[in-house]
């Protein structure tokens, strides 16, 4: 690090480190207590059980948006608070998932299939855009346009893929 200063100056250190944390993604400010409190209320009150809502509340980054995640998707689509739980615990963009999951709701849309493609997506936003153009452009239905965005959109195929070791020649 020593030379990397003397070389670029501490200007440039800071610059290069302050893009380094915006990539790994860290929180712009840590969470109270007072947050992991309102978390752990939230989620009690959503009928989540005192141990698991304290694991969720204790693994978030922002504690508050995973509660507020599961009481927005309970009113948006009459799941289980429990089922919605690992879903909102799960994703990187918790505002954009819950937008994605209001915009596909409408009575027809099958709740369960919605959250599903909005949570495997890297891009709700962008996954919600897809479903509603391609329902609205083919005249399909959201439940039929749902998996095709899925299969062929920003999901991750294979998080882990197979180890393939390089054959010796």
């Amino acid at each position: 690090m020593s030379r990397f200063l003397r070389r670029f100056g501490s200007t440039t250190a800071l610059v290069a480190l302050g893009s380094l944390t915006s990539l790994v993604g860290l929180p712009g400010t840590p969470a109270s207590a007072a947050d992991y409190g309102a978390c752990a209320a939230g989620l009690k009150s959503q009928g989540i059980s005192d141990a698991t809502a304290a694991v969720a509340c204790a693994g978030a980054i922002n504690p508050g948006a995973v509660s507020s995640c599961v009481g927005d998707l309970t009113g948006i689509t009459k799941l289980p608070a429990r089922e919605l739980l690992d879903s909102c615990r799960s994703v990187r963009r918790i505002g954009e998932f819950v937008g994605c999951v209001n915009q596909l709701q409408d009575p027809s849309t099958d709740a369960r299939a919605a959250v599903q493609g909005c949570r495997l997506s890297l891009l709700p936003d962008r996954y919600a855009s897809c479903v509603l153009g391609l329902a609205d452009g083919l005249k399909l239905s959201r439940n039929q346009a749902i998996p095709v965005c899925t299969e062929n959109g920003d999901s991750p195929r294979e998080l882990n893929p197979p180890y393939q070791p390089i054959s010796a020649k």
